[in-house]
């Protein structure tokens, strides 16, 4: 085994108090340890022997309660057994290290050096989990050095953590940084940026206590940012994120309005759903955009310059009520203005009768799919189509694939489907009340048709002759009829 690469040991409780000083062949690059016995001076001895080490991954390893790095002679023999230190040559050969715990007090580990993390100089990615105990006690070991350190390597290209505190990444210099993710952080309250100069990910979840983002003006390298489950949070800047192309903003209870107020030429995908107190949007320029997704932001009263959505394909909106009443205003003014403007949406899957007017269906003729929801609550307004609704219904030639869902007032399909000569498919879903099709019948393009939940015999039975007619396939809660 002297060519040994990669070593991987998982779930070996006992294997290291029966052979107390395992031997592991030199050439070995990649290591592991997960679930293991190791215990901290074991595991000190194996790396004095591995001279290429590159990787390190330890996971729920009981048996390691300390970590230090840059230890004297002296006190490296005076280690107790728990306590890990890494040889120097390792701070040179390491590129990637990951560190995870269960998160029980039992399984915690310490931090027992002056200068961090800081000293692992050839580091790229690093990656710690329910190390609350192990990153506060680095913050405290280097209280004495700060700033001349720094508590991460500047080396560092991937960071990957829980457990944040603020004075972590305030205290460290990430100028090479390009991904970060920081989730499970309930002390965080301001995450510090400023060094994060080339940053280009950048994810932070359930960092409940977060009340600001500090840099992100610096961040004109970002191209991917997602924040989710903060629920303090209650502005984020996007002013100088010229490359952004995808974001994503969930579950931000506090934030009431989201700005771009300089060009966002770049962004691809937008997703912005259950922010509770979200009233205002504006992103500008946003001339590449093809998806967005806004869902259940309820006092959603504004959303500026739709004008800019010349490259949208897929939308997806779900309530959300002052979404479409600004598109509508949108759409009119640029219709009384004169201007010619069209979205080459092709997907369109909304919960919003309201969308279907004439001023927006003439910009959306492209559309080929379209899902439209009535109602969502027992206690919503009764959904059905009116006759301005079913005309500006006409108007989509390009339609191939139509749902209607939850149109539980509706008696009868809309008579302008005759009209819509590209559909290959019409789905009716949870729509009870409909019991009869337009007299003028069915699109003779029609290839399928699909009833699901809560529909009546008589249309089960219309359909059935229907499609025995017209020759197109007829499924019953996904059942060939």
């Amino acid at each position: 085994m002297t060519s040994l690469k990669r070593l991987k040991l998982l779930d070996c409780t006992n294997l290291f108090s029966n052979n107390p000083k395992l031997f592991v062949p030199s050439s070995v690059e990649d290591l592991e340890f997960a679930k293991c016995n190791i215990t901290g001076k074991q595991l000190s001895d194996m790396m004095l022997n591995l001279p290429v080490l590159k990787t390190l991954k330890l996971g729920y390893c009981k048996g390691i309660t300390s970590l230090a790095v840059e230890m004297l002679v002296d006190e490296q023999n005076l280690m107790d057994e728990g306590r890990w230190h890494v040889p120097p040559h390792c701070l040179m050969t390491l590129e990637k290290l990951h560190i995870s715990f269960r998160g029980l007090p039992d399984s915690s580990m310490l931090f027992l050096s002056k200068k961090g993390l800081g000293g692992f100089e050839s580091l790229k990615e690093l990656s710690v989990t329910n190390g609350d105990t192990f990153l506060s006690s680095m913050i405290s070991e280097a209280t004495t050095e700060l700033p001349n350190c720094s508590l991460l390597p500047p080396s560092l290209l991937e960071l990957y953590i829980t457990d944040v505190e603020d004075k972590l990444l305030v205290s460290s210099k990430l100028s090479s940084l390009v991904e970060m993710s920081i989730r499970q952080s309930p002390v965080l309250t301001c995450l510090q940026l400023r060094s994060c100069t080339v940053l280009r990910k950048l994810h932070i979840k359930e960092c409940g206590m977060l009340q600001s983002i500090q840099g992100l003006q610096s961040l004109s390298f970002l191209a991917e940012l997602e924040i989710d489950q903060c629920s303090k949070l209650a502005s984020v800047q996007l002013r100088s994120c010229m490359s952004l192309q995808f974001l994503t903003i969930e579950r931000c209870d506090a934030l009431c309005m989201l700005d771009g107020p300089h060009s966002l030429s770049a962004l691809k995908e937008v997703r912005i759903c259950t922010n509770a107190s979200l009233a205002s949007v504006e992103l500008h320029s946003c001339t590449m955009l093809e998806k967005l997704c806004v869902k259940e932001c309820p006092k959603l009263a504004s959303w500026q310059v739709f004008e800019s959505l010349v490259g949208l394909k897929y939308l997806q909106v779900s309530e959300c009520p002052g979404f479409v009443s600004s598109w509508v205003s949108a759409a009119e003014e640029i219709e009384r203005e004169g201007h010619m403007f069209s979205m080459p949406l092709k997907q369109l899957d909304i919960d919003d009768r309201s969308v279907l007017t004439m001023p927006i269906c003439c910009q959306i003729t492209a559309l080929e799919t379209l899902i439209i929801t009535g109602v969502h609550h027992l206690y919503d307004e009764v959904g059905i189509l009116m006759d301005s609704h079913e005309a500006a219904l006409s108007v989509l030639v390009s339609l191939k694939d139509l749902t209607f869902s939850s149109f539980k007032g509706a008696q009868s399909l809309p008579a302008t489907l005759r009209c819509l000569r590209s559909l290959h498919s019409l789905t009716i879903h949870n729509c009870p009340g409909i019991n009869s099709l337009p007299e003028e019948g069915l699109p003779p393009s029609l290839v399928q048709m699909d009833l699901y939940n809560a529909y009546s015999s008589e249309l089960s039975e219309l359909c059935y002759n229907m499609s025995e007619e017209q020759g197109f396939l007829l499924y019953t809660n996904g059942q060939e009829a």
